[in-house]
């Protein structure tokens, strides 16, 4: 077996699921840059839904304005690199990304505190620090079955030193208790966090807030992995929603969906589209590089960010973050 990749200086941090579709990694990635500051944090992730993806890999670093195009690093990369100015390494082998960092980063005389790995509870070519779980608390092991029978990609939850159990606050009490002590009923050593997701407002070209969401009619348009969650909380914060458009998760727009998008917009006599943060970045860049920047004042973003369900549980994730061995 090939030993794994130890990085020298940063502590590394998995971040990944045992489910496909949309346990919330994307929306807790961010939060982890916010919490540790992007300036002391780079991304690793294999870039999905873009070309690089099966390369030797692209190093994108929004403070040097190196952004490639969604289509190349993939849309959560892209989204990543262009809302938190912090650099995503992408590609096929995560460990050569993080040499990839290393060297760019110690030619830099730069010093990279953590670096993170985006979706990687199933990847084991770089050692991690902390091995970070998300499970659905809706549905945290699906019908228990692998795919193709059931959502699972695997049942091993014993590698996880933490376990977050996103969108628990669509659960009740009992629920929570009870899928902590199946947790705990493995025998395993790991802490178990609660958290949700909350909106951060409605903002027209991911821009300008919108104040009142209540006073227009929306068409909304996803390429995601849980578009019901979307609808959901849109519902939520009580923005009135007279049609939808949905894509695959990861989807690449071209000119002709938004065209599609727009005449369903009118045809259900709505003010605008309302679409995710990991949507946007690829509808304005294709709008962008047609030079149809008039049509961009009819999408609105819909913000998303994570924070866990008590205070308590926030600062005992940051002492245990902080606790984790330093790196000569």
């Amino acid at each position: 077996m090939v030993r794994p990749y130890t990085c020298k200086k940063s502590l590394v941090l998995g971040v990944g699921n045992i489910a496909v579709g949309g346990t919330g990694k994307t929306v807790f990635t961010s939060f982890l840059i916010e919490l540790l500051g992007f300036d002391r944090v780079a991304v690793v992730m294999r870039g999905y839904g873009g070309s690089a993806q099966q390369s030797s890999g692209k190093l994108i670093n929004r403070q040097d304005g190196m952004v490639e195009a969604p289509n190349v690093v993939g849309d959560e990369a892209y989204m990543l690199a262009s809302a938190h100015k912090c650099s995503v390494a992408v590609g096929k082998k995560r460990d050569d990304s993080c040499r990839r960092l290393e060297k760019k980063f110690s030619a830099n005389s730069a010093q990279i505190s953590y670096i993170i790995l985006d979706d990687a509870y199933q990847n084991f070519l770089v050692k991690k620090d902390c091995e970070i779980l998300l499970l659905d608390a809706r549905m945290p092991f699906s019908n228990e079955h692998c795919l193709p029978a059931g959502r699972l990609r695997e049942k091993d939850i014993s590698r996880a030193d933490v376990i977050i159990l996103t969108h628990a606050d669509r659960v009740d009490s009992v629920r929570l208790r009870n899928i902590s002590l199946s947790i705990e009923g493995h025998g395993e050593a790991v802490r178990i966090f609660t958290g949700r997701h909350v909106p951060k407002g409605v903002y027209l070209k991911n821009d300008e807030l919108l104040n009142n969401s209540k006073n227009k009619k929306f068409l909304a348009c996803a390429g995601i992995g849980s578009f019901g969650s979307f609808k959901q909380t849109l519902e939520q914060i009580v923005v009135p929603v007279f049609g939808e458009v949905e894509y695959d998760d990861h989807h690449q727009y071209d000119m002709a969906d938004i065209e599609h998008m727009l005449a369903e917009m009118k045809k259900s006599d709505c003010d605008g589209i309302i679409t995710t943060q990991k949507d946007w970045v690829k509808i304005d860049h294709v709008l962008t590089v047609a030079g149809k920047q008039k049509q961009k004042d009819w999408f609105y973003v819909l913000r998303i960010g994570f924070e866990f369900l008590s205070e308590q549980e926030y600062s005992a994730f940051r002492l245990l973050l902080d606790g984790l061995e330093k790196k000569e």
